[in-house]
Parts: structure tokens; C-alpha cells; sequence
């Protein structure tokens, strides 16, 4: 039987094969769809508060008109971090008053004082030496030095404090360029791309970005520290960098591209700019690590110090720096940092402060050692205040300040803001203890070692054990200063009694108990003049019922009666009604601006608050005999 030929169905239609095209809008949804969930997401987060803004400048906790660097801000550089390092609360006025002159400061850990308080920096210097040279102005000296941050962080900070017009800017910085945080051999970076690390720095302040790095543990977590270990060693990475190899390259390249940016913003306004010249230990800090050029770090520093001992200062500077140079741990910026900070004053006009020199000039042969430097490159207090002696003759001798100065001779200012320095013995415990834990840590010691100073030191002293405590946060500063000086006092030591009380004040300037609790240390000692300024402090932060009572209390002593009754009627206001005490003296304060009816008055208030109140009576008894 022959087969068929099969024949389609009539009605059966041919499959097209035509590409099926879409309207444009269908495009643009599909594209908006992604973009909408993760912003909707990003919305959300935010609504809830997730994660942190990273605004740089926050309202001050205790005058919310006031700005200060924002304490959360470390957190954004330094990832998986429980304890990053902490910003100084130094504040400013949100609107910037008509006679403020005000200064900001940039840099690292040396800007921010380190070892020691930060009352002891050079910002803090230039903020005393200013408020004796402009007495009719508002000083506003702002202190923005972070330990351990390269310029990435502080191109942030300086990139938003432009907007709050400083009159002048301060920069020193450039140590940290290798094993900073995001400094080319830090272990806490996003490689080695200046494009991708400018990148996910903005994306720092993405809730989505937060939630994504949280939830996959960090971007740069770090590895958990060794028993000690100190932040600079904790945020080292590419341990090793030789001299002038890649790493040691891009480490100078970065420093000058962020630089670049910062400064010409700066000059974009106009805010004029001093740079400071970096300072180093160079004759007594051995190089952390000689690797195997020719000649070696190790060579040259033993080199160096056989032409010191032969009185040839020239070439033993010469080597000591070379020395420095090829050290391959870069914690001490290379002398080709120097020149960069030269190169780049020189393009944008800014002022330059030769601290090098300065300081090769206080020390003996010309060579920089232990004399003004208390480790690597950290100097010590005597260090600290001729770094803001130099800074502040840079911006006078370039006419940086504006008019109005008073003429006081420089030697004369400089000896009138020395003695004004806040820097107690308790102060000098803690930051020698501090800097004790740092040379037991890394690089000081190998790698890995653990640091068991804090474990094996047996405090052999009450000072000691109170700086101990601080440090371990088992006492807060402000108590361990009043502390400090109820045992000062104790002893007789009116002096370092006295010294205790600058230094926490000049810690907490804003804060009304502090100037109250130390004004009553100081009524201990009967030295009423000295706790009647504190206790003025005091009541121009906060008026209170003690601080009032006690100003008009010392005031009616020293016969001015007018401002006596006033403070105390204020005291009355603000809760001394029932004082006795205080309508006692009140009573004497108008007897003596002979308002005797207001003085029956006080005196009746009196008796009936405290009926024995010692010579009330006769007094009371007195007037009316009068009468």
C-alpha cells in the first residue's frame, strides 16, 4: 500500500520567527525596578536607624549650638574595630560669631598630643598663646588630630570644616602614609587602587553598603590583637617597605595627591595655610628593620653615630638621616616627605613652619634625639610647646593672623603661655605608663610578642596606681584629678594640689560640675580667691544654688557687697530657700549697702529656717534696738 503524503491542517499557521520588540518604557522599568529596591531598602534602613550617617560634625552633646568632631566618625576608617581612636572634643560655634578668631588643626596622633593629654599639644599651646594676644576675641582653636589615620581621613574631615570659615588652617601630618589606616601597607585598606579607595570610602555612608560589609564580617576586619597590643601595631600590614621601591612610592604619591585636593579647596577660599616640616627622633631610635641594601639602615646608623663620637656633626646628621630613610619600617616619614611638603607649599602659597630645623636647633650637635622626643617620633612636652611656638611665628612673621594682636614681645609670650601649661604629675603618671605599653609593642619588639607590661607592672605609688586605674578605665580622668588633689592637699603639696585642678578643667573647659567639684577642693585649702574664679566659671556655664551661694559668700569677704547680694538672690532662686547660711550673709550684704529693711527681712528668713543660727539673734536683736 503506498503511503500517503501527510498534508498540514488548513487552518494550521506558520511559526513566526520575528524578534518580538518591546516599548522603550518597558526598559526603563526593568531597569528602575533594582534601582528602586535597593533605594526603597536603603530608605527602610535608614528609617530604622540602622548603621551610622558619618556626619563629620555633630551638635555638642552639652550646647547643642556648638560643633564637634562626631565620635563615631573613627569607625568609618577603622572596620572591625571595637576600639578605635578617639576624637578631641575640642568645639566651635555652629554660626561663626562676628569677633571669633578661629583656627583648625589637622593631623595624626603627634597633632592630637600623644603620649600625653591632649591639653598638652600644640594645638593647645597656640589656643593659650592666642587668647593672651587677642583678649577681645572669641579663640576658637580646633583640634582634629586622630592617632593612627592618614590623610584619606583627614582629606574628610578638612573637606567639611571648610564651610565653617577658619581663619587659618594648620597641617601636620604625613608620618602615617604607609601603616595608617588606609595607608599603603595597612593591614585596614581596600588595596592599593586610589579610585577604588576614594569609592568605598563614600560608600562608608550607605546604610545597604553597612548592612553588606556587616553581614559578610567587614571589608578590613582585623584579626584579634595580641594580649597589649597598641593601635599603631594593630593597623600594620605589609610590615617591610624598602626605600624607594613601589610601596614606598605610592606611600608619597598618596600623601601628595590627597594634599593636593585639600589645599586647593583651602586656596579656593581663601583661607590661608601653614604646613609643618616633620620632626623624628634620628639619634637615639635605632631603625625598626635594616633590610639588605648597600648600605643597610643598621650600617648607616652605626655609622652615624661613630662620626658623632668623632665631633664631625655634618656627616653624622647626614647619616642618621639615611639611616632613617632606609629603616623598612616606615613608621618615621621618609625625608622625601619633607620635600614634598615643600613642593607642594611652594604650588599653592602656604606658609611653611621648618620644624626640622627648629628642633635641630635645640638639640644638642644639631641632631634631633631623646632631648625633644619621647619615642620615634613623638615629642615630648617640652617638644610639644616649641612646635606651637614655631607654628604660631610662622602665621605671624606671613601676616596669617588678622589685626588687632596685642604687641607683646614672642620670648614674653611664649614664657606667659608656658606657665599657664595644664600638665599635672598625674598627667605625667599616665602618659609615662602609656608610652611604657608602646615600647613593649610592636614595632619595639618582634612581631607577634606578646605585651605583657599591664600584667606584670606593680604600681609603687598612689599616683601610680590612680594613673593605672585611668589608663584600665577603672576611674574616670575627671575623678582621678580630684583625687589627685585631695592627697596633693593632704600632704601639703599645695602646688601639685593646684596643678591637678588646672589640668582637669583645661580637660573639661565646658563642663559646669568639674569647676564646681574643683572650686570646693580649693575651699578645703581656704583659698577662697583662687575658688572664687572657679566657682565664676562655674555659674557662666550653669548658674546653680552652690556654685551662686559660695561666689556671693566670697564676695561679701572681700567687701563688695553689691555683687555678693546678687549672686545671692540668685542662689535663693535657683533652690537655696531653705538655706539658712544664705540669708545670713545675704543680710550682711544689704546691712552693708545700708538696705536695712531688706536686712530684717534676711535675718527673720533666717531664724525661722535655723533658730540657733549662730550670731542671727544678736544680730537681729541689734537692728531692732537700732530702730
Amino acid at each position: 500500500m503506498a503511503k500517503q503524503k501527510s498534508t498540514p491542517p488548513k487552518n494550521q499557521t506558520k511559526l513566526s520567527t520575528a524578534t518580538k520588540t518591546y516599548p522603550k518604557w518597558f526598559y526603563v522599568v526593568l531597569v528602575f525596578i533594582p534601582i528602586a529596591f535597593f533605594a526603597l531598602l536603603e530608605l527602610g534602613l535608614r528609617a530604622f536607624n540602622y548603621g551610622n550617617a558619618y556626619d563629620v560634625f555633630v551638635p555638642s552633646a552639652s550646647t547643642p549650638s556648638r560643633l564637634v568632631l562626631n565620635p563615631e566618625l573613627p569607625f568609618k576608617y577603622f572596620r572591625g574595630m571595637s576600639a578605635p581612636p578617639t576624637v578631641i572634643p575640642d568645639e566651635f560655634d555652629r554660626v561663626k560669631s562676628p569677633d571669633a578668631l578661629r583656627v583648625f588643626i589637622f593631623g595624626e596622633s603627634s597633632t592630637a598630643g600623644y603620649p600625653y593629654p591632649y591639653t598638652v599639644s600644640f594645638p593647645a599651646y597656640l589656643r593659650r598663646a592666642l587668647e593672651s594676644l587677642y583678649p577681645n576675641k572669641k579663640i576658637e582653636v580646633v583640634n582634629f588630630g586622630i592617632a593612627a589615620v592618614c590623610t584619606y581621613t583627614i582629606r574628610d574631615i578638612a573637606e567639611a570644616s571648610v564651610h565653617h570659615s577658619p581663619d587659618l588652617v594648620i597641617f601636620y601630618n604625613g608620618h602615617n602614609e604607609y601603616y595608617g589606616v588606609l595607608g599603603v601597607g595597612s593591614s585596614v585598606r581596600f588595596g592599593s587602587s586610589r579610585v577604588v579607595t576614594n569609592l568605598l570610602l563614600m560608600l562608608q555612608s550607605s546604610r545597604l553598603f553597612q548592612l553588606i560589609q556587616n553581614s559578610i564580617g567587614g571589608m578590613a576586619k582585623l584579626a584579634t590583637p595580641e594580649e597589649g597590643a597598641t593601635l599603631m601595631s594593630r593597623v600594620v600590614g605589609e610590615s617591610a617597605i624598602a626605600y624607594q621601591s613601589d610601596a614606598y612610592q605610592r606611600g608619597l604619591d598618596q600623601y601628595d595627591a590627597n594634599m593636593r585636593q585639600m589645599l586647593q579647596l583651602f586656596g579656593e577660599k581663601r583661607i590661608p595655610v601653614v604646613l609643618g616640616k616633620l620632626v623624628s627622633n634620628l639619634k637615639d631610635q635605632k631603625p625598626f628593620v635594616s633590610l639588605t641594601e648597600t648600605p643597610n639602615a643598621d650600617a648607616a646608623f652605626e655609622s652615624a653615630r661613630a662620626a658623632l663620637a668623632k665631633k664631625d656633626t655634618v656627616e653624622s646628621k647626614r647619616l642618621f638621616l639615611l639611616a632613617k630613610d632606609l629603616d623598612g619600617l616606615r613608621f618615621r616619614a621618609p625625608e622625601a616627605m619633607n620635600e614634598r611638603i615643600e613642593s607642594l607649599a611652594k604650588e599653592f602659597g602656604a606658609a611653611i613652619a621648618s620644624l626640622d630645623q627648629i628642633f635641630s636647633m635645640q638639640s644638642p650637635q644639631g641632631i634631633v634625639g631623646d632631648n625633644l622626643m619621647c619615642d620615634h617620633l613623638h615629642p615630648t612636652v617640652a617638644g610639644y610647646q616649641l612646635m606651637g611656638k614655631s607654628l604660631l611665628e610662622t602665621a605671624l612673621s606671613h601676616r596669617l593672623l588678622p589685626a588687632g594682636a596685642w604687641s607683646i614681645p614672642l620670648d614674653s609670650l611664649h614664657c606667659l603661655t608656658l606657665a599657664s601649661l595644664p600638665y599635672s604629675p598625674l598627667d605625667e603618671q599616665v602618659a609615662s605608663i602609656r608610652l611604657a605599653i608602646l615600647k613593649n609593642s610592636y614595632p619595639f619588639v618582634p612581631k607577634g610578642q606578646p605585651n605583657f607590661f599591664l600584667r606584670n607592672f606593680k604600681p609603687t605609688s598612689f599616683l601610680e596606681s590612680l594613673a593605672l586605674n585611668v589608663l584600665q578605665e577603672k576611674v574616670m580622668y575627671d575623678v582621678a584629678h580630684l583625687q589627685a588633689a585631695e592627697r596633693s592637699m593632704a600632704q601639703g603639696d599645695t602646688v601639685a594640689s593646684r596643678q591637678e585642678l588646672e589640668s582637669l578643667t583645661a580637660k573639661f573647659p565646658l563642663n559646669e560640675p568639674v569647676w564646681s567639684n574643683a572650686a570646693r577642693v580649693l575651699m578645703k585649702q581656704q583659698r577662697y580667691d583662687l575658688a572664687l574664679r572657679y566657682f565664676l566659671r562655674a555659674a557662666a556655664l550653669k548658674p546653680t544654688a552652690y556654685s551662686t551661694k559660695w561666689i556671693g559668700q566670697i564676695l561679701l569677704t572681700q567687701n563688695n557687697a553689691k555683687d555678693a547680694a546678687r549672686y545671692l538672690e540668685q542662689s535663693i532662686s535657683l533652690g537655696s530657700a531653705k538655706d539658712a547660711q544664705v540669708y545670713y550673709n545675704l543680710a550682711g550684704a544689704y546691712y552693708n549697702l545700708n538696705q536695712l529693711d531688706k536686712t530684717m527681712n534676711a535675718l527673720k528668713t533666717c531664724l525661722e529656717l535655723a533658730p540657733t543660727y549662730p550670731n542671727a539673734k544678736r544680730f537681729y536683736e541689734q537692728l531692732r534696738a537700732e530702730q
